[in-house]
């Protein structure tokens, strides 16, 4: 599931749309490696940000795709892309 905007914008549906098709199925395989084991997949996959906020931290050949995801019991929510070159600029 995708966080969407208060006016209906889904940015990490934006973002994958950015991604050739080999890029996007790496992360999306990423997405379901969150999906099957949780939040406790660990590095190299996921890092957590702070409690509940992880980053899903994707690479494919020299480049590294990272998205913002939240986790609540059993329950997830990617929310945004990370942008490569400043990590603390994440759009959301």
């Amino acid at each position: 599931m995708f966080y969407e905007t208060g006016s209906g914008q889904c940015l990490v549906r934006d973002f994958l749309d950015t991604l050739n098709d080999k890029q996007g199925a790496k992360v999306l395989r990423g997405m379901q490696l969150v999906r099957e084991f949780g939040p406790e997949l660990g590095m190299p996959y996921v890092e957590t940000i702070q409690h509940g906020l992880q980053c899903l931290r994707i690479k494919h050949g020299s480049d590294i795709f990272r998205v913002l995801f939240c986790w609540t019991r059993s329950y997830h929510r990617f929310l945004a892309r990370v942008p490569q070159e400043d990590p603390e600029d994440a759009t959301a």
